[in-house]
């Protein structure tokens, strides 16, 4: 029969590790009571063996008899037990074996049995490093490496190092250094750095070798240590850095010096032939920062990273400081004129100056600035070299002053400024947008017409003219060039304005004639649009209050407009044209009605009026907006109304064929509303019609409906991701320092789309397109992942990776509370929230918090007590406060401020725990609005930050050492004017960065920190909403940041880090956001939409990239947000390039492999069309 032994009856312990047979003795081996014996003759229990009388430790791992000799491995004790004697004869720990970690097995591997068992019976001992050790009765008789590994984890440095041999690969983690052997093909006994530096040090950083092979390994606070390169033995460190704090290392092979860079005190300089310190330097040297990032050096050359002043440079040959290569902000200029004189180049800087490059090495030589130079503004827009002199045209104020410093010459070292003081009212100049010369006289395009200047015979430049008026098409002057000299030698002028282009004689220049207006070639109507076919070497545009204007591109010559005066069209207004379905024909649609003419032929084929036709169709009494020919069908859109509620969603549709009025389209009836029409274009088969509700405040709806002009049917509409107004991404799991492996980042965009990521790899785990967003708080409590959702608190199980029944009111809430949350923290053990119910006079708005031990909820009511009324926008914990952003509902009523819960008896009173005043408006120690939404704590210095739902008010900043007010951070210290993003704030270190909602700039705000002092403000990736930010793991500072699109259907999560801002660095969301789309492209396998941002913008802002599926749907792949601007008029597709025409910015071009974009060179005028 069978017998059941446990602590019950005859063991000591239920953990058992290993059973073994000693002659007639069973052994039983416990983790944590030594050896439980039974004699199998008798069926007798005899002696338990513990720590107590024979054991090295109850820890038994497990026992192994070999040629009369049981072996047991006691913890980390190998005990030797010769069985013939019943005694322990030796006891050896397992490293004196040559093990380089704890046993994990024992067993036995007797002599005898086949050619590659051993000649004497042995056990055998395995660590975790692969490594095996071999003990023959009571003597150790060799290791076996079966596999190796490195000890460390994590690893956070590698580097490969030469030897004598084969070389060897170091692998740092926090304190240990595993090393590799390259030609045995091992690893070897690792190097605990902590042996050699002290107890204080916290991780390696970084680990170079010098050409003599020493090796050289920084730690974050024991400075910097030297080992051999072969053993791994110690030699020794180097005194007197600029700190023991080490953030990254370079070694210069030229001038065998390692640089040394301290991330809060420059860089030190070690010569690595005689160890010693050449050098420390910091700005009090000259450098333009002392906080370092990284650094690199390169033939003779250290490059040093900084988190607030660009790359710094420093000369190691001749031990100096080489001027810093910093970005000054300045992206999306308006413009960005050169010019080049020999091997200089001078590259103007709207709002930045002047930078001087050498046009051979492209190093930066200087900055012309206001402040350094004496330039008249840093608003440069015009760059011309004139004799070896700089003209530099520039916005200014208009200051009515003799000379505005708006054209200024630069002789190289001091400035001569040209007088605008120009007789009439009104009529100085302040912006000059262009500049050009003929050796002579300088001409200058100006916002006060074409203004030239020329020398006066004394030696000065004088002012001659400004040409504005008369048959000039806009005193507003965009770009000047000269094209020539007339029959008399005299310089022919062109200035170009959003007008169009005049020709301009300047025989009279100087004179009492003056510059003389010979032709204007005008750029558009009224709408400033144009629509364009070309036929032949004839282009045809179509204007409105023009007509068809022609230009005969062989001959270079305008021909006769066809305005309605020739016959061919009954009106001037032009709003649409298109090339007909036989060759040499094209449509023409206006207020006229639809036209057909033979350019070729010069016939009219085809004159419908509005209305009734007879022998033809009906056409409607609004001019069309589209047209499109799919086959033998005509279809057209009319124009919209500027009423909101009017409508124009029929699309109408004329059988080419027999001339005759199909049925109409309803596209309003697909998305079950009075619609408008935005766009239609032709997808394969499919006519796609860019539709929403008429209703101005549906900026997230309507879609592209889908007509298949072959079988006449609906095709299902395309979904839309709707009005994205936030971007929520946070990390949930084991995530710090560096365990990404555990970690995971979760995504929340706008109101329905939610994303489970694994952190290391970005791999998408989950996706639902349902969740009820947006999504204002994420956190980790009591082992779940909660959200605070519109639905009450949703709950997420890592474990078996499931969502657990949601917290709602009543179910997991306390009653008479609101299931819609807007703010979520953790502090301490404890959960708190800020809910309130939207669109109701009586919010509800509550603060709740719920007792990690006990469970227990608490509410407060806003409104109440120390709670000023609103609702919880944002939660931060600072100098043992909870402060509490309490964000404004309306204008009326005392709402608003920063709630404060004391956790610390700040107050004094003895009671810890209890609300204390709040912050407020007003007074000379008050709050700067009383609309706050974000939060951030410099806690090393007690300093609160609070940003405002309100633009241009800044960000607050109240000092807990004084109990008072700093000065608020303005656009004057380089922060964004636009109003703050919910939650949207975080200190780290020493930097501030702040998340704008786009109004003018959005964007990231990012500020260097010191105490109370502020320096080095920027606007990172301007353009678009910031909204959360979030630190995630990496060796240096690094930030998740949600950008999301609004309407334009892009939408990101981006990183930053010390190379700068990345879009799109973590995860990007692409899609349709509604049916305001005014323009498409497609191929066989894409399709391209553009978008527009402004519900009654007829451009559009953004363009889409789709993959079309074999079912029929599209899956949207990424995006371009060209300007920030509704001004994308047109697209056309060209293999691999897009082209698109805008609004006043001129023409673009799209790598589509490439996924970039760029501004062709400007031509006469920016309007494009067509």
């Amino acid at each position: 029969g069978s017998s059941h032994w446990d602590t019950s009856n005859f063991l000591a312990s239920n953990r058992v590790t290993d059973l073994e047979i000693m002659g007639n003795q069973l052994l039983i081996s416990t983790e944590n009571a030594g050896i439980n014996r039974r004699d199998l003759a008798t069926s007798t229990w005899l002696s338990r063996w513990s720590a107590a009388n024979t054991l090295a430790s109850n820890n038994i791992v497990g026992t192994s008899v070999s040629d009369g000799w049981l072996h047991v491995l006691s913890g980390n004790v190998l005990q030797s037990y010769e069985i013939a004697a019943g005694v322990f004869r030796a006891q050896e720990s397992v490293d004196s074996l040559g093990l380089l970690d704890s046993a994990v097995s024992i067993s036995s591997w007797p002599a005898g049995i086949g050619p590659r068992s051993p000649s004497v019976g042995v056990s055998v001992l395995i660590d975790s490093t692969g490594v095996s050790a071999m003990q023959h009765q009571d003597t150790a008789i060799g290791i076996e490496y079966l596999v190796s590994s490195p000890v460390t984890d994590p690893m956070r440095v590698a580097i490969s190092i030469e030897d004598d041999e084969s070389g060897q690969i170091w692998v740092a983690g926090d304190t240990i250094i595993d090393r590799f052997n390259n030609s045995g093909r091992r690893w070897m006994s690792p190097i605990d750095v902590t042996d050699f530096s002290g107890q204080q040090l916290q991780t390696i950083t970084s680990i170079v070798q010098d050409s003599s092979g020493g090796v050289w390994v920084g730690t974050s606070n024991s400075g910097v240590l030297r080992f051999g390169n072969d053993n791994g033995a110690y030699i020794g460190s180097v005194g007197g850095l600029g700190s023991d704090s080490i953030v990254s290392m370079s070694y210069d092979e030229y001038t065998d010096l390692l640089v040394v860079g301290h991330p809060e005190n420059g860089v030190s300089l070690i010569n690595t032939t005689t160890i010693s310190l050449v050098d420390t330097y910091d700005t009090s040297d000259g450098l333009d920062s002392d906080l370092i990032v990284d650094v690199v050096t390169r033939y003779g050359i250290a490059y040093l990273a900084t988190p607030d002043s660009g790359l710094m440079r420093l000369d190691l040959n001749e031990l100096q400081i080489l001027g810093s290569w910093q970005s000054l902000g300045a992206d999306n200029l308006e413009a960005a004129p050169i010019a080049v004189d020999g091997d200089i180049l001078y590259l103007g800087l709207p709002e930045f100056g002047i930078m001087i490059l050498d046009r051979i090495n492209g190093d930066i030589i200087d900055l012309l600035t206001v402040g350094n130079s004496g330039l008249p503004d840093n608003d440069v827009l015009a760059l011309y070299v004139y004799g070896g002199d700089l003209v530099v045209g520039s916005r200014v104020a208009n200051t009515g002053a003799q000379a505005n410093g708006g054209i200024a010459i630069w002789d190289g070292s001091s400035w001569d400024q040209l007088d605008t003081n120009i007789p009439g009212w009104n009529n100085d100049p302040w912006e000059f947008n262009d500049i050009t010369s003929d050796g002579t006289d300088i001409f200058a395009a100006t916002n006060r017409g074409a203004c030239a200047w020329g020398p006066s015979g004394q030696g000065t430049i004088e002012f001659l003219e400004c040409l504005d008026g008369g048959d000039m098409p806009s005193r507003q002057i965009n770009s000047v060039e000269l094209i020539g000299n007339d029959s008399q030698g005299y310089p022919i002028l062109y200035a170009g304005t959003d007008g169009g282009a005049a020709v301009i004689s300047t025989a009279g220049l100087g004179g009492v004639d003056g510059m003389e207006v010979l032709e204007v070639w005008t750029a558009g109507d009224d709408t400033e649009r144009a629509r364009t076919v070309k036929i032949g070497e004839i282009l045809y545009l179509g204007f409105e209050n023009t007509g068809i204007a022609r230009y005969d591109l062989a001959n270079e010559v305008w021909l006769t407009t066809w305005d309605g005066t020739q016959g061919y069209i009954d009106d001037d207004d032009v709003t649409t044209l298109i090339p007909g379905r036989q060759s040499g024909t094209l449509w023409a649609g206006g207020d006229f009605g639809l036209t057909l003419i033979d350019v070729v032929n010069d016939t009219v084929l085809i004159n419908w009026g509005r209305g009734v036709n007879a022998n033809g169709p009906s056409i409607p009494s609004r001019s069309p907006a589209d047209m499109v020919i799919v086959g033998d069908v005509l279809h057209y859109s009319t124009q919209r109304s500027n009423q909101w509620w009017n409508s124009n969603d029929e699309i109408y549709r004329i059988a080419l064929n027999n001339n005759t009025s199909l049925t109409t389209l309803d596209a309003g009836s697909r998305i079950g509303s009075n619609s408008r029409v935005y766009g239609m274009g032709v997808v394969g088969d499919e006519l796609w019609i860019g539709v929403r509700p008429t209703q101005s405040w549906n900026d997230g709806e309507g879609t592209i409906v889908r007509w298949n002009t072959n079988n006449e049917t609906w095709q299902d509409d395309l979904p839309t991701i709707g009005n994205v107004q936030r971007v929520n991404a946070r990390l949930l799991g084991d995530c710090f320092p560096l365990n990404t492996t555990s970690c995971e980042m979760w995504v929340a965009y706008g109101d329905n789309i939610m994303r489970r990521f694994q952190y290391s790899s970005m791999t998408l785990l989950d996706e639902w397109d349902d969740f009820p967003g947006p999504v204002r708080g994420m956190e980790e409590f009591n082992g779940e992942y909660l959200f605070a959702t519109m639905e009450g608190i949703y709950r997420w199980n890592p474990v078996n990776e499931t969502f657990e029944t949601e917290w709602t009111e009543n179910d997991g809430l306390p009653s008479n509370t609101e299931d819609e949350f807007f703010s979520m923290e953790i502090v301490g053990d404890d959960l708190w929230v800020a809910s309130h119910q939207q669109g109701s006079w009586n919010s509800n708005a509550q603060i709740l918090t719920k007792n990690g031990t006990t469970g227990n909820w608490t509410v407060w009511d806003l409104g109440s007590g120390d709670i000023p009324g609103g609702y919880g926008a944002d939660i931060l914990v600072c100098d043992d406060i909870i402060h509490f952003a309490i964000g404004r509902l309306s204008w009326w009523g005392n709402q608003g401020g920063v709630a404060r819960f004391d956790m610390a008896d700040h107050d004094s009173d003895g009671v810890i725990g209890e609300w204390i005043d709040p912050l407020t408006e007003g007074g000379s120690n008050g709050l700067s609005d009383n609309d706050p939404r974000a939060l951030a704590c410099d806690e090393a210095n007690k300093i609160l930050y609070i940003g405002f739902d309100t633009d241009g008010v800044g960000l607050d900043r109240y000092n807990y050492n004084t109990g008072s007010f700093l000065s608020t951070l303005t656009s004057a210290d380089g922060i964004s004017e636009d109003r703050i993003f919910p939650g949207g704030m975080l200190h780290d270190g020493n930097v501030l960065l702040s998340a704008h909602q786009y109004e003018d700039t959005g964007g990231i705000s990012r500020v260097i920190t010191s105490g109370t002092s502020v320096t080095g403000g920027a606007i990172l990736s301007p353009g678009m909403d910031g909204c959360s930010i979030v630190r995630v793991p990496a060796n240096t500072p690094t930030y998740a940041i949600g950008r999301s699109g609004q309407t334009t259907g892009l939408n990101r999560v981006d990183r930053l880090d010390s190379s700068g801002l990345i879009a799109s660095g973590f995860d990007e969301l692409a899609g349709l956001s509604s049916g305001r789309v005014v323009e498409f492209a497609s191929n066989s396998t894409h399709v391209w939409v553009a978008s527009a941002f402004d519900s009654n913008s007829f451009y559009a802002t953004s363009i889409l990239q789709g993959t079309i599926l074999q079912n029929g749907s599209v899956r949207w792949e990424y995006g371009y947000n060209l300007l920030d601007d509704d001004v994308i008029n047109s697209m056309l597709l060209d293999g691999d390039t897009m082209w698109v025409t805008t609004a006043g910015r001129g023409l673009y071009s799209i790598d589509l492999n490439q996924r970039s974009y760029a501004p062709l060179p400007p031509a006469l005028h920016g309007q494009m069309d067509g």
